[in-house]
């Protein structure tokens, strides 16, 4: 306190940011809490103050805290190291007003410290009724006007006219000897007022459709208001007029017509007709009217002409567009709105400000065809608004959902999350948290066939750094695209329910190019509004191996489904395997006819049993290839690979979960010869007891997720496969250490 009080009687402006402990009130930290400091909150782009800007009274004197606030959001800046980073934090809105405090002092060098404070609070554009206030202190400053404040003593001020009457929205621009420009528009009576230093200035007017008055050559003087004047003429101008339809039935819409560039734009009110004066010149007309596609034409006006431009716009859904990015200052929404104007969509926007309280109601919405989701970094359910998406959807709703980390906090990743519609609507459960991919492809018959993402492509957010993985959980959802490794990127969603869905793995904004993204888009709207097909179908995915010994009969569950809207008969064929395999039904009771006759929307559990041969050897295998064909629509056939194999000498558990460490294992393994198999835990049920006694030795690792603890059962069956004599090799950082041997927990195996 002692120094900021000496930095204050030296004539020096103490500038410290707030603090970043909002948005509780009284968390404004020293030196900014002192009587003697200036105070920096900061606000975001929207002029909200940031959710963590501190907050005042200060904690030591009671006093209104902060003093004034800045810009402290995604502001980019110098970074060490050389080049420019974006941060958000009161450190980053602190500098911009020493900048304004600095300007003042060169602007007046015997300027004194109140004066300057008066100046820069003074000015400020206020953000709340009450000021001061401890949220945003005076408000966000405003260096503009706090330099006027102290440096204009003169004033030009007049009225724009043409042919008598005020020009309003006319441009006044003041230029000074050095180029310095100062800008004011005119009010609704023409009217205007510009405050300016005392020196001879360069003044030009300009408004749309009139002939510009440029460079007046005025002297200000201190202490009086020059004025000046100005009658614009009207430019030569004709008429543009036409009707706007609806494409297919003809009928008038109530539209927009807007000039792109220009400030004039008409209404066509019930009618469907409007009517435009515009000055002679080539225009951009732009046709709106919402559930209608954008259209654009190229006009050519002539002087005292009449053009005839009509418009029929085509129909198109109502679109909401949630960013849920905002309330954490991560929004790419406009990589969604890019999208969207480029196909012509218009659209609404709700922006999620504060994940408590600012999410969508179920009533907002119900009242449009389809909700498209963005969340860079968050899901629906961490701002508690999955129970609203599961009533949307279960009122037939259309959603397409965005997002990195969705399928993480709602599909299973966090342990103690609750789950709602992601795996009861979208019918998928995460599998992987950190997918290393370089792209993701449609898969072929999909909604996205043929279009290829590349991840953090040039013009893209470049956000994305843990893309998901999923695996359905239902015939219902279909995957849509895939990456690299074959994981699962996206899912689609709609077999015979009242809703339509589709979820992607990883942020649109942050994949590219700009052309995917808009094809992208382009065909998630079309499938989202399609109606039913009427011959198509679903089938499970590709199995893991399963595991046998010599003699064994093992089997393999899949489901079929007729997701058309008209039965269908369907021919089942096994082929290329070896052993001998039957195909039954889901209970394996009896033998499954070809072809398979199914109803629209019914769906048949398919049974497959392999017989090991008694003469197999270790860690041989055998595949056989599974097929579905539609005798409706013979194009469209499926094929699922099966494998069938005996046990590896060892069998290789992965453990983790959020930490990915299973190459390490498998590259150890395979650079010593080692054959294995891998059951991948997928932070759930281990491998069953039968399944471990089939190996003679089992290597099982949890890497650094020890919040991920063997439960009961997994206890119980190493602790078993030890007894009967198995060889096991365990390993995991803090894993014991933390939670067994601290917490108490029952240790079976650990016993034995």
């Amino acid at each position: 306190l002692g120094d900021v009080q000496v930095v204050r009687a030296a004539g020096i402006l103490p500038v410290f940011a707030a603090g970043n402990a909002g948005s509780t009130a009284a968390t404004v930290g020293a030196p900014a809490s002192y009587s003697e400091a200036f105070a920096v909150g900061a606000t975001d782009s929207n002029d909200v103050v940031a959710s963590f800007s501190s907050r005042g009274p200060s904690p030591l004197s009671g006093s209104v805290k902060p003093d004034i606030s800045a810009p402290g959001v995604s502001v980019t800046s110098s970074f060490p190291g050389g080049g420019y980073q974006s941060l958000s934090g009161t450190s980053m809105a602190t500098p911009a007003v020493a900048g304004v405090a600095a300007l003042l002092k060169q602007a007046r060098p015997s300027i004194p410290l109140t004066e300057t404070l008066f100046a820069i609070t003074s000015t400020a554009l206020p953000l709340s009724s009450t000021l001061p206030n401890n949220d945003t202190g005076w408000g966000r400053v405003d260096a503009y006007a706090a330099a006027l404040r102290v440096t204009a003593s003169g004033m030009l001020s007049g009225t724009i006219r043409s042919a008598g009457g005020p020009i309003t929205g006319a441009q006044i621009v003041a230029t000074d000897r050095i180029s310095r420009t100062t800008v004011a528009f005119s009010d609704g009576q023409g009217q205007y007022q510009l405050p300016l230093s005392p020196d001879t200035y360069w003044v030009s007017v300009s408004s749309f459709g009139f002939a510009p008055s440029l460079n007046t050559t005025l002297t200000v003087s201190p202490a009086q208001t020059t004025l000046f004047d100005a009658d614009l003429a009207r430019l030569e101008s004709g008429t543009v007029q036409g009707h706007v339809t609806e494409l297919g039935t003809g009928m008038p819409l109530s539209a927009t017509i807007s000039v792109l560039g220009a400030p004039a734009a008409a209404a066509t009110g019930s009618s469907g007709y409007f009517s435009l004066t515009l000055p002679s010149g080539q225009y951009v007309l732009r046709a709106e009217s919402w559930q209608h596609r954008v259209l654009t034409a190229t006009v050519a006006i002539q002087a005292d002409g009449v053009l005839t431009q009509d418009f029929a716009l085509t129909p198109a859904p109502s679109i909401l567009l949630v960013d849920s990015g905002a309330w954490y200052y991560a929004s790419e929404i406009s990589y969604y709105r890019q999208a969207l104007d480029a196909l012509g969509y218009p659209y609404h926007v709700h922006t999620i400000f504060n994940p408590v309280s600012a999410a969508p109601a179920i009533t907002e919405v119900q009242a449009y065809s389809i909700t498209i989701w963005s969340a860079p970094s968050d899901s629906p359910d961490y701002i508690n608004a999955g129970g609203m998406l599961t009533q949307y959807l279960d009122n037939g709703g259309r959603l397409l959902l965005s997002g990195q980390d969705v399928a993480f906090w709602d599909g299973g990743g966090p342990l103690l999350a609750g789950y709602d519609y992601f795996p009861y609507r979208l019918f998928g459960a995460f599998h992987n948290d950190t997918v290393p991919a370089a792209y993701a492809s449609g898969v072929a018959g999909g909604a996205l066939q043929g279009i290829t993402f590349t991840v953090n492509y040039s013009d893209s957010a470049r956000d994305q750094n843990s893309l998901d993985s999923v695996v359905p959980l239902d015939t219902a959802a279909r995957a849509l695209a895939v990456y690299p490794n074959g994981e699962i990127a996206a899912l689609a969603v709609s077999t015979c329910l009242p809703y339509r869905a589709i979820y992607l793995g990883f942020g649109l904004e942050g994949v590219g190019p700009a052309a995917s993204r808009q094809a992208a888009m382009g065909t998630v709207i079309d499938w989202l509004i399609a109606p039913p097909p009427g011959h198509d179908f679903t089938l499970s995915t590709n199995l893991p191996a399963a595991v046998g010994v010599p003699g064994q009969v093992i089997t393999r569950g899949l489901s079929l489904r007729n997701t058309g809207s008209l039965a269908d008969d369907f021919a089942l064929t096994l082929s290329g395997n070896a052993w001998p395999t039957v195909m039954k039904n889901g209970s394996y009771t009896q033998t499954l006819p070809s072809p398979l006759h199914l109803e629209a929307c019914a769906a048949q559990s398919i049974g497959l049993q392999t017989t090991i041969p008694l003469t197999a050897s270790q860690n041989v295998s055998d595949s056989l290839s599974f097929n579905v064909q539609s005798l409706a629509v013979p194009a469209q056939s499926m094929t699922r690979t099966l494998t069938s194999k005996t046990p590896a000498p060892v069998l290789l558990v992965d453990g983790d979960r959020w930490y990915e460490q299973e190459t390490h294992y498998i590259n150890a393994l395979n650079a010593r010869g080692i054959h294995f198999d891998l059951f991948d835990t997928h932070g759930g049920d281990g491998p069953s007891l039968e399944r471990m006694q089939m190996y003679p030795v089992v290597i099982w690792f949890s890497a650094y997720d020890w919040l991920n603890p063997l439960n009961a059962t997994d206890e119980q069956n190493l602790a078993a496969y030890l007894d009967s004599g198995g060889r096991l090799f365990y390993t995991a950082q803090d894993y014991l250490d933390v939670r067994y041997g601290k917490s108490g927990f029952g240790h079976d195996y650990l016993g034995v």
